[in-house]
């Protein structure tokens, strides 16, 4: 889809990979293999804390009407655990070793409130930890949320999970706000072909379909740069 919107916009072919899982992203932005990329906050942090020269132009998501996220720190409906102590020695799903909302602001959250966790396990992408919840292999996973009101938590669990999924689940708690992932034009492409890119494709309503975004608002590098100690 990414791949049809971005030729069809721009009149030129695009070679899109999908990298498997973060770090193997983080490590391709930091050599200068990409054009444009879509990447989550951490891996945004972690790049303008080693590469910010590398950074031409971020644009970073809206959902929801916001450009923020929380981690919601989940449970399964009938678990029996109404607070963050009753996660005391539990078995956690993870999506990505630096995924923010599927990983370290929950993990962060839940050992400011004490909680030393059971095992670990990374699954890769939100949908399957919050499987992984629903079928109880795991106790608690995370999910991004763009506030900390019901109605949006239960929007995020929809799409990752279904109707049927999202009110099997619930939440204990609520991370900080950080900022959303966004796309990147880095220095590897040419300063004049750059504005163009940013003019053609998030001035428009293609990708903002594509994506079921709302729209995308510029922003500094460095904003991302606040969530460099949270980075394991």
């Amino acid at each position: 889809m990414l791949q049809r919107v971005l030729e069809r916009e721009l009149g030129e072919a695009f070679d899109v990979r999908v990298a498997n899982d973060y770090r193997e992203l983080d490590a391709a932005l930091v050599r200068g293999e990409a054009e444009l990329a879509w990447a989550p906050a951490a891996v945004l942090a972690d790049l303008e804390a080693r590469h910010a020269s590398g950074m031409r132009s971020v644009f970073k998501v809206m959902r929801g009407g916001r450009s923020t996220y929380r981690s919601a720190v989940l449970v399964h409906a009938r678990s029996g655990r109404w607070t963050t102590g009753d996660l005391e020695g539990a078995n956690a799903g993870w999506v990505d070793p630096l995924s923010l909302s599927g990983g370290i602001l929950a993990k962060r959250l839940l050992g400011e409130h004490g909680v030393t966790l059971g095992e670990e396990r990374y699954y890769g992408s939100h949908p399957a930890a919050l499987e992984a919840l629903l079928n109880r292999e795991v106790d608690v996973a995370a999910v991004s949320t763009s506030s900390a009101v019901d109605v949006d938590l239960h929007t995020a669990l929809v799409r990752n999970v279904g109707s049927a999924g999202a009110h099997e689940i619930r939440a204990l708690a609520y991370s900080q706000v950080v900022p959303t992932d966004a796309f990147v034009l880095t220095d590897a492409m040419d300063e004049g072909r750059a504005a163009g890119v940013e003019q053609r494709v998030f001035g428009g309503s293609a990708l903002r379909l594509a994506l079921e975004t709302e729209g995308f608002e510029p922003t500094l590098a460095e904003e991302y740069s606040v969530l460099d100690a949270l980075l394991p």
